[in-house]
């Protein structure tokens, strides 16, 4: 609980409208500021250590993939994943973020939340499984592709047990830490111990899929060994009020995979050569995600300080340092990674996917565009804005799938990047006016300021790798420029760093 609510409540313990007169409420919040700052910035060293160590993991274990079983291989296991998604989307019914929410509010019903969102899963996961398979039996695919979308089912079965959003809630971020990067490296010793040929295509999904369920059984472990207690609840009077919760949280997850995943789908059906186009398109898109790694670390540790804060200027602060992180980051992956995309496909997947190049640098548009919507979705779920925020992503996804099936047709992969990037452009657009409407500001001119010095930094390490024909002289001059500007300017300062630092 904040220091703020404990203040509140020594002079207004029965008075919700209670005020804080200016200086003990100042007095207050800033104690609670600092708190909280040490909370955040403990939990952000422990998910950035492992989720950084994890997606580094995960990056050679997708660039070993994609090089051994090539893109035909590669784009059908890519096609699995993105369709069970669906499913996985359906059971856990967005009960993660209702989850993490309830628990960090209400930390003395931890327990009945465990297992009525487990129960509610288990109910759930057998209309998933009778869809699936339904999908997959109405489908003529081939059979090694049907064999590989089978063994996916297990991602389901996963889904019903994990516990992710529990430890988010109680803000020990490092028991997810731990997990993630054991599992990582267990299913990379997988990959590289079994899988050798193109014709290894199965016992790649069959590594990851039980390297998923795996996780999911590790993170179950510390939970029972603390609590000693589950009992799973049919109770549906208790439930039906945290599946309504629920349910605009689904809606819009299960929008956000589709936005994420229809593009893979409607290239899997529309296109001829869908597989070796898919293996093409997701190796683009695979390094894309991997930009996302920084915003979903920073969405994970500030979501209970955004669920905790109830004031306007706590919603003020919270978000002015949350995306102020999330925009630096942001541009300047975005920036790099187009001068460099040809390097970064040839160094990862090799001669064979130099077509994903262009597919890479248009996508850095998407990149630089999400930094700036993505930081909505959460605070705005946590400020229980949930319809508004499913409202917005619903018109995405209509956009996104009549734009993919016109222009798949019509300019064939590179038609479905484009897509995504009018999309993204409508989400940023939208979620751009919402949140200024629920914190009464935003910050357009620290935004164009990180962009032009993104802009200039990446001009200047184009010029010196002209001059230079050096890659690595322009990322040192690339970064170097950056990020001393961003100090110049005072975007960030010393003292804002060296004060994060001795916290």
């Amino acid at each position: 609980m904040f220091e703020i609510e404990r203040c509140s409540k020594l002079n207004a313990q029965n008075n919700t409208n209670y005020l804080f007169e200016k200086s003990y409420f100042c007095s207050c919040f800033l104690n609670q500021i600092m708190s909280q700052s040490r909370k955040i910035i403990k939990n952000f060293v422990w998910l950035s250590i492992a989720e950084f160590a994890t997606k580094g993991i995960s990056f050679f274990n997708n660039a070993y993939l994609a090089r051994v079983i090539l893109a035909d291989g590669y784009g059908k296991i890519n096609f699995a994943i993105a369709t069970v998604s669906y499913f996985v989307t359906f059971v856990t019914l967005g009960l993660n973020v209702v989850g993490a929410r309830e628990v960090a509010r209400n930390p003395e019903s931890k327990v009945f939340f465990v297992n009525s969102i487990i129960s509610i899963r288990l109910l759930l996961s057998f209309f998933a499984f009778v869809g699936y398979f339904g999908f997959i039996w109405i489908n003529n695919f081939s059979d090694s592709q049907t064999l590989i979308l089978i063994i996916a089912s297990l991602y389901i079965l996963s889904s019903v047990f994990t516990i992710d959003w529990y430890y988010q809630g109680i803000e020990k971020m490092e028991v997810l830490a731990i997990r993630q990067f054991l599992i990582a490296t267990l299913n990379f010793i997988g990959i590289v111990a079994f899988v050798h040929t193109p014709d290894d295509v199965v016992i790649a999904i069959v590594v990851m899929a039980c390297s998923t369920l795996l996780n999911t059984l590790l993170i179950l472990i510390p939970y029972f060994h603390k609590t000693r207690l589950f009992a799973f609840n049919f109770n549906f009077t208790q439930l039906i009020p945290i599946v309504k919760d629920a349910v605009p949280v689904s809606l819009s997850q299960l929008l956000l995979v589709f936005l994420s995943s229809s593009s893979i789908i409607l290239i899997g059906i529309l296109l001829p050569l869908a597989e070796t186009k898919l293996g093409i398109y997701t190796a683009a898109n695979k390094l894309m995600v991997l930009l996302f790694l920084p915003i979903t670390v920073i969405q994970i540790v500030f979501y209970p300080y955004f669920s905790k804060a109830d004031e306007l200027q706590e919603r003020q602060k919270a978000y002015e340092k949350y995306i102020t992180l999330n925009i630096i980051i942001g541009v300047f992956l975005a920036t790099f990674f187009f001068l460099f995309a040809e390097n970064a496909i040839e160094l990862v997947y090799g001669n064979n996917y130099t077509d994903s190049i262009i597919l890479l640098k248009l996508m850095m548009l998407i990149v630089m565009m999400s930094y700036i919507s993505q930081t909505a979705i959460h605070p705005l779920i946590a400020w229980k804005k949930e319809k508004q925020v499913l409202k917005i992503i619903f018109l995405a996804a209509i956009i996104n799938l009549i734009l993919n099936a016109i222009l798949l047709l019509k300019l064939d992969v590179i038609g479905a990047v484009w897509a995504n990037i009018v999309t993204e452009i409508f989400l940023m657009l939208s979620f751009i006016i919402i949140i200024r409407k629920n914190i009464q500001q935003y910050p357009f001119i620290l935004i164009g300021k990180i962009l032009l010095i993104g802009l200039l930094s990446a001009f200047l390490a184009h010029q010196v790798l002209i001059l230079t024909n050096s890659i690595w002289i322009s990322i040192i001059t690339s970064l170097i420029t950056y990020f001393f500007i961003i100090l110049v300017v005072k975007i960030i300062t010393i003292e804002e760093i060296k004060g994060y630092l001795k916290r």
